[in-house]
Order: structure tokens, then sequence, then C-alpha cells
């Protein structure tokens, strides 16, 4: 409406400028998503290197499905880094869309690393469940417990970042399911601690892997409707 100040996307026309242009109420630019995903990207890495060793010294499937799902959190935050790096350069030759398709098949990528980390985690979780291991609940309790702080901690980052980006979007649905998985892992280690029956490991691993399932079909869902449909809709 005239008399109105210039707010939100401005797009070309008489009187306008041309392009994105975001005002105080707009969305975070790209440097400011970028810096949102990599002090997400070192807190997820970091906690992830720590619990896989803990992982292997308490002999817990659980925590080790939970560090391979926050690996592909790790994965999904470093993809949508170099997507907006990507997305950056201008239309050339060919390439009529610039990079912007470099967004949707990395977000797909996340996707399939979920899938195929789950797979891996199913096979060994029911092998655990026909001959369970020893597994060590206080361990388990304590970094399940640490690992939801990380993910809380990550997931507020991230969610100051521009999510209608698929990436960051991904890469937030990504932590959000990580903490749930850790809510299981503390659960199945209290279980572990008052019965000692380590069932709970395997079981608690299984819950992960439903979780990533479902993340996965949400990845890569969305991301084929991007790809599939013929022209942008008016």
């Amino acid at each position: 409406m005239a008399g109105r100040p210039d707010q939100g996307h401005a797009h070309g026309g008489p009187g306008q400028r041309s392009g994105h242009a975001h005002g105080p109420g707009g969305s975070p630019g790209a440097s400011s998503d970028s810096r949102y995903l990599v002090i997400a990207l070192a807190l997820l890495a970091a906690f992830m290197l720590a619990e896989i060793i803990v992982a292997v010294l308490s002999g817990s499937l659980a925590l080790l499905s939970d560090a391979g799902h926050m690996l592909s959190d790790v994965g999904a935050i470093a993809g949508a880094l170099w997507a907006i790096r990507l997305a950056r350069r201008p239309a050339a030759g060919s390439w009529t869309f610039g990079w912007k398709r470099a967004e949707i098949l990395s977000a797909a990528g996340n996707g399939i690393t979920l899938l195929v980390v789950s797979g891996i985690v199913t096979v060994e979780a029911v092998s655990r469940l026909v001959s369970p291991p020893r597994v060590d609940g206080g361990p388990v309790v304590a970094v399940a417990a640490a690992g939801i702080v990380v993910n809380i901690a990550a997931a507020w980052v991230l969610a100051r970042a521009n999510r209608s980006s698929l990436n960051v979007e991904g890469a937030f649905r990504h932590v959000l399911t990580d903490l749930y998985g850790f809510i299981g892992t503390v659960v199945a280690g209290v279980v572990i601690l008052a019965t000692g029956w380590t069932r709970a490991d395997a079981i608690a691993s299984l819950l992960v892997v439903g979780l990533m399932l479902k993340a996965a079909w949400g990845c890569c869902a969305t991301r084929a409707g991007c790809c599939w449909r013929p022209r942008p809709r008016a």
C-alpha cells in the first residue's frame, strides 16, 4: 500500500528494488545461516566423537546408534553449508537455475544416509535381542543425558537460522529426531541399572531406527516432490 515503508521481500518493478531484500523482520541471510550452522556442527561433531568412545567402552548399541544418527546430523549440516555456498553462484551457460538444485541433492543424500545407518543398526539390534551382551548402564545414562543437553543447544541454534531452506530445515529435523532417541536411550540405561535387563539397550536402538526411518521418509519425499515438479507453481 502507498505510504508504507519497504519491508520484507521486494521484487523488481517500477520504483521497487529487484531481488530479495530483508527488512528488520525478514529472514536471516545466508551469512547468518552459515554462522548458526557452523556452531551447531561444532557442538554435534565434538559430542559425537566422545559418544562413540563411550559406546565402544560400555558396549551400548543404543549409544552407538545415537552416534550414527548424530553422524547423519553432522552430514546434514555440512551438506547445508555446502549447498549455501554453491547456491550463491550465479546461473551460467546451461545451468539456468544456478546451483540451487545442490540444496535438493544434498538434502536427499541426508535421507539416504539415514536409511543406510538404520539398516545397519537394525541387523545388530536383532542380533543382540537374540544374544544380549553385557552393557554398562551407568555410562549409557550419563552420555545420553549429556546428549539431550547438546541436542537442545543445537536445535536452539538452528531454530535461529532461516528454516525455509530445505537443508536448514532438514538439519533441524535431524537434531530433533536425535533428541528423541537420546530420551529413549536414557530410559534404557535406567532399566539396565535397575533390573540388569540388557535387552533394553537393543530395544532403544530399534526405537532410534524407527525415528531415523521417519526422518528419512520426510527428507526423501519432500525433495522428490521438488525434483519432479515440472515448473514453478503460480
